[in-house]
């Protein structure tokens, strides 16, 4: 397959919300590892075959489950367990913003978190989410999920 085929630049933005370490390979590098380096290429294959089972479970979620599961994935997929054993989103994310990663409106993510805010199953601040009945957000998405593979945190 041609470079042409595969698309030589294509433009790409990341935040790192975390302290991250990021490792750039020369094109050339790269080919020389996956040619000669069994490891590298092993790990390269893991790497892609999870890559696919989560966008899976992903096309999955956005063609068969409501909104309101959707968001409840999300949110769990963004949760990070504190020293307390809590599970925290922070920075928290704003509503657009995860509304852009479930496929939805604004105003449905801001309705269905005032929501879970008033039912106590989260705290919602403008630098942290925080999952107070864990328990309720993933006996909601089982539900949805016949017994698909569990989300982890």
């Amino acid at each position: 397959m041609s470079d042409l085929a595969l698309g030589d630049h294509r433009p790409a933005f990341a935040q790192a919300v975390a302290d991250t370490t990021v490792e750039l390979l020369s094109k050339s590098n790269f080919s020389r590892l996956a040619e000669h380096s069994v490891a590298f290429t092993t790990a390269l294959v893991r790497n892609m075959s999870k890559r696919m089972v989560h966008l899976d479970q992903r096309l999955y979620e956005a063609t068969a489950l409501p909104m309101r599961v959707r968001l409840h994935a999300e949110l769990l997929r963004l949760a990070r367990r504190r020293g307390d054993g809590a599970l925290t989103i922070a920075p928290s994310p704003t509503h657009q913003e995860l509304a852009f990663r479930i496929g939805s409106q604004r105003e449905a993510v801001s309705k269905e978190l005032a929501r879970l805010s008033r039912d106590g199953v989260l705290r919602c601040s403008r630098s942290s989410i925080v999952m107070l009945q864990e328990q309720q957000i993933r006996d909601e998405i089982a539900d949805w999920m016949d017994g698909a593979a569990e989300l982890s945190a």
